[in-house]
């Protein structure tokens, strides 16, 4: 068997084919930033949510630019993973979204406290996302100060049930059938980071239509091992 991964073109990241389960009231606030409504309990024009790798938080950031920009307003998604090349955009009124905060290296953390001083008199909105609260990350501390202020919302990494329905959806998104035995292969087998799950659910679909048949356990196995022994 060969894995291709080029049979689908990558799923659009919005709020209506995120798994919500138990995020509800994260999404729903994220929702209301989005569209610049008053949100419960939030008094400051930005937010940061934090949560482990694989948990849904650049879904969720890419989600709120869709939105954003459906609106006709402006969104700028940063993510600080990748080389920092130029500082944070110095639009008016923007929505600037900076992805994997834990990561962020000397360049960008003195960029970002500057930028940050810049934030207010720009009337710009920020969602920050990291794997931990913004006072726990090694940041330099006159950037880790500002950001501890920020109100925190904590993404819960789906259970079991919550992997379960996304794996019938995006197999449904995909248009291929996927036994029960499968989907709990998955669910015992596979990483629980939700981009390496989605990744064997891809490869596992592709071949399923090749073959015109419904993904069985034996396929998913087959294809969870051949992507487990690549380097």
């Amino acid at each position: 068997m060969q894995l291709l991964l080029d049979l689908f073109d990558p799923l659009p990241q919005r709020f209506d084919n995120f798994e919500p389960l138990g995020n509800e009231a994260l999404v729903a606030t994220l929702e209301r930033f989005a569209v610049n409504e008053p949100m419960p309990g939030v008094t400051t024009p930005h937010l940061a949510i934090w949560g482990p790798a694989g948990s849904g938080k650049s879904h969720l950031l890419h989600a709120v630019a869709e939105t954003v920009r459906r609106n006709g307003n402006v969104a700028c998604y940063c993510p600080l993973r990748e080389p920092f090349l130029e500082p944070p955009p110095q639009l008016s009124g923007a929505v600037v979204l900076f992805d994997d905060l834990d990561v962020a290296d000397a360049a960008a953390q003195e960029a970002l406290f500057h930028a940050f001083n810049r934030a207010e008199r720009l009337k710009q909105r920020w969602l920050v996302a990291a794997n931990a609260p913004p006072h726990q990350l090694p940041l330099r501390e006159d950037l880790r100060t500002r950001l501890a202020l920020l109100p925190l919302l904590p993404v819960t990494p789906l259970d079991d049930t919550g992997r379960a329905r996304l794996i019938a959806r995006r197999a449904a998104e995909w248009g291929v059938a996927i036994s029960d035995d499968a989907v709990r292969f998955l669910l015992t087998h596979a990483s629980r980071a939700i981009p390496e799950l989605l990744l064997v659910l891809e490869a596992a679909s592709e071949e399923s239509l090749r073959r015109g048949k419904p993904i069985t356990a034996p396929l998913v196995k087959a294809v969870w091992q051949l992507i487990s022994q690549e380097p």
